[in-house]
């Protein structure tokens, strides 16, 4: 399956997964990860979903919630008072 946009950097084509624009140009070095394979159509669902329901700018109350909402449940510590529309997640290496 093909995401209709390009800019979504996944493809679950058996060629592997990476930029997408890397792999139509013949750029398989990007090994397969079945994690990120597993996740890519909720993640497609995620960019339809948001899309789907655009707010204008400076004023994306609806989309910082859902993102920092994201952010919370992959475990990662969110900060939501930056600013109205800021979601910010500290991670650690």
């Amino acid at each position: 399956m093909k995401p209709s946009c390009p800019s979504i950097p996944f493809k679950t084509e058996a060629e592997g997964i990476g930029n997408i624009a890397a792999i139509e140009s013949g750029d398989t070095t990007m090994q397969n990860n079945d994690r990120i394979a597993a996740i890519v159509p909720e993640v497609i669902g995620w960019r339809q979903a948001i899309h789907a329901n655009p707010e204008l700018g400076f004023a994306e109350h609806e989309t910082a919630a859902f993102v920092a909402a994201k952010l919370k449940e992959f475990g990662l510590a969110v900060h939501t008072d930056v600013s109205a529309t800021t979601a910010v997640a500290l991670t650690s290496v």
